[in-house]
């Protein structure tokens, strides 16, 4: 503990000297999680400072780029700690579980690439990370915990440097999103346009994939947000609705619901109702709803995608409960198909944008929320908007 009191008490006096250089107020932030990097790693491998190679370490990169290379110091102190590049290929090994495609990765030799593991696995104590045999590469268990632990290393020090960049612009930069299947295809044309036009300075990175992946790379730092269906059911995420998205009754153009100006639930009993397949959050939301009506969940065929469903219902394959901005973009403007408002109690989902409580960029991830949300407002006028954001432990 007196480490990190002495710790604490460097920083603020650092603090005071990269104020009076850079005169800027977003140090404090930075501060903190230079803080954490070193509480963390004293954690981890209960190793001793020697308190006055510390201040030269910190002294020698204030005179660099404060961010990056201040804390590449304190990993390399002594010579006993594991560096960041080191950690970057370990890292890489356990992405590949193949030296040659790691070594290509980082754009190092795989002789360097060997030379390097070993010399991290001797700073660490002389333990095993990796396991490497004439045909196979496996991650040992302790191997494992330490690339969990780079890599949340990694996804704070991304921070930093974001932090830097917004610091007084707002978001800029590449915004990395992930949006869940069934969703990304209609949202994302509406909203686009409008964020590039308010963001000149920020570029997109999407990926469409299913629950589960996108919420593993947000929560390893592959992704910065996620549009999603909420809620999301894990620990650690912030959710920020957005807004509530009916589901239509959706079916072929010479159907008898079709002269109908709203369907009831007592309408969908014995009916045949056509769901993507296992997974989805629309296969389980129109299962419940096969429950409560008395309705048939076809199990003859289950789609892949939302257009699949669309043109089995067209052809009399049965009807569907369809989300409406799907129904905005591919049946409304369509001859073939019809869809109807459910009435009495709505059957909806609600869209809003997750991200990691421990991002440095909340703030401004609320902000693009809110933005989302004007966007929305217009261009989606099926659907209605949430009041606010709510938080998700």
């Amino acid at each position: 503990m007196a480490f990190f009191s002495l710790l604490s008490s460097l920083a603020a006096d650092y603090l005071t000297q990269v104020r009076r250089f850079y005169h800027q107020s977003f140090v404090p932030h930075v501060s903190l999680l230079f803080y954490l990097h070193a509480q963390s790693v004293a954690h981890i491998f209960s190793i001793e400072y020697d308190y006055s190679r510390i201040l030269t370490a910190w002294t020698q990169s204030f005179q660099l780029n404060f961010g990056k290379y201040l804390i590449e110091s304190l990993y390399d102190i002594g010579g006993h700690l594991p560096s960041l590049q080191q950690l970057r290929y370990l890292v890489a090994i356990s992405d590949h579980l193949n030296f040659r495609r790691a070594a290509e990765q980082c754009h190092v030799t795989q002789p360097t690439l060997s030379a390097q593991l070993a010399e991290l696995e001797r700073r660490l104590g002389g333990v095993t990370l990796v396991e490497r045999s004439r045909t196979n590469v496996l991650m040992t268990e302790l191997g494992v915990a330490v690339v969990a632990k780079a890599r949340a290393m990694f996804r704070e020090l991304e921070e930093i440097q974001m932090l830097v960049r917004v610091q007084g612009h707002g978001l800029n930069g590449t915004l990395k999103i992930g949006v869940v299947q069934a969703l990304g295809s209609y949202l994302l044309p509406l909203i686009l346009p409008d964020l590039r036009a308010h963001h000149a300075d920020l570029g997109f990175y999407t990926r469409e994939d299913s629950e589960h992946v996108l919420l593993d790379q947000l929560e390893a730092g592959a992704l910065d947000i996620l549009f999603f269906v909420l809620p999301q059911g894990r620990s650690g995420l912030t959710e920020y609705p957005l807004v509530t998205e009916p589901l239509f009754v959706v079916t072929a153009a010479d159907h008898p619901f079709a002269q109908q100006a709203t369907v009831s639930p007592a309408d969908l009993s014995n009916q045949k109702l056509l769901s993507l397949q296992t997974g989805h959050r629309l296969y389980d939301q129109t299962s419940e709803v096969c429950r409560l009506v008395g309705a048939q969940l076809s199990h003859d065929y289950e789609g892949t995608s939302l257009d699949a469903i669309r043109h089995m219902v067209a052809l009399g394959g049965g009807i569907s409960l369809m989300p409406a901005l799907y129904v905005q973009s591919e049946v409304d403007p369509r001859s073939d198909v019809k869809a109807i408002p459910l009435s009495g109690a709505p059957v909806s989902r609600t869209i809003g944008l997750v991200w990691r409580d421990s991002s440095a960029l909340a703030s401004e991830y609320r902000l693009f929320g809110e933005l989302v949300q004007r966007i929305l407002a217009i261009k989606a006028p099926k659907c209605a908007l949430s009041c606010d954001g709510i938080d998700q432990a």
